[in-house]
């Protein structure tokens, strides 16, 4: 699957030093017919989540190198079919969603219910990261 590598599509007011800052709003449609060849890279297929809701499909890129043990639990509760017919129940433009066993009723089976949490990546080479020169209330800077 082909992916793009970054992308900023809301239309947002951001405040900056008590500057307001409006970003165009653009639809996923134009930011694929205008995105160049070199914006789009191959994502491994081992590591797209697929979550299909009554609106169409959803493709989530999984990445383990930032969160290993979150990428192997989620993977292996997906094989087994934990999440089938479980809800989206949070969601925040730009920042999170939510979904699963929110009752905490159902039991994996080769997944874990709980995995520590896994904040900080440590690695000898730099990392390549796209800032997307946005502020918010979750964190300093976004970047993909």
């Amino acid at each position: 699957m082909l992916t793009l590598a970054a992308c900023q599509s809301t239309d947002r007011q951001v405040q900056t030093d008590g500057i307001t800052i409006t970003q165009e709003q653009r639809s996923p449609a134009s930011i694929i017919a205008q995105a160049d060849k070199d914006d789009w890279r191959l994502v491994a297929a081992d590591n797209m989540l697929k979550i299909t809701l009554p609106t169409g499909p959803v493709y989530v890129e999984l990445n383990p190198l930032l969160a290993p043990g979150h990428v192997d639990n989620i993977k292996a509760l997906a094989r087994e079919g934990f999440y089938q017919g479980l809800n989206m129940y949070r969601f925040v433009e730009g920042f999170v969603a939510q979904g699963g066993d929110q009752d905490g009723k159902r039991e994996p089976v080769n997944g874990k219910k709980s995995i520590a949490a896994e904040f900080f990546h440590t690695s000898d080479e730099a990392l390549t990261i796209t800032e997307l020169g946005l502020n918010d209330g979750y964190a300093p800077a976004q970047a993909f």
